[in-house]
């Protein structure tokens, strides 16, 4: 019974989960802060997929739900030795840091690839989860 208590426990942190990645910063501009959490690599060949935070210093807005958007956490996966990368899974927030109230998770799995362009803000993301393989 004690161990389904602790089960229980765990599972509820698991909404949670953006407030307790050990994100790093990646400075990119002033409007902008870029995070990456470097445990969440996990390498596949030349593929990397790992999460990313853009914080947003003035908040955007969803264009489906027409709400305001502080924050969006991704999973990428990168083709280190393309230069490419797609998203998997990104999910918005109405807080900064991915707090306040989560107000979409979409699912994109399969996605194309991209090319990443210079300039970009998953250009430091890039060389962070290609950088580590």
């Amino acid at each position: 019974m004690k161990k389904f208590f602790v089960l229980a426990g765990f599972l509820a942190l698991l909404p949670c989960a953006p407030a307790l990645a050990a994100w790093q910063e990646i400075p990119f501009n002033d409007q902008v802060t870029i995070y990456v959490d470097i445990a969440t690599i996990k390498a596949d060949g030349d593929n990397i997929q790992m999460i990313s935070m853009l914080d947003l210093k003035t908040p955007g807005k969803d264009p489906k739900t027409n709400k305001a958007v502080s924050s969006i956490i991704g999973l990428n996966e990168f083709a280190c030795g393309k230069q490419q990368y797609r998203p998997l899974d990104v999910k918005l927030f109405t807080g900064n840091k991915g707090d306040g109230t989560l107000i979409s998770d979409e699912k994109l799995g399969n996605s194309p690839y991209e090319q990443i362009v210079s300039g970009s803000w998953v250009v430091g993301v890039y060389k962070t989860a290609c950088g580590i393989k």
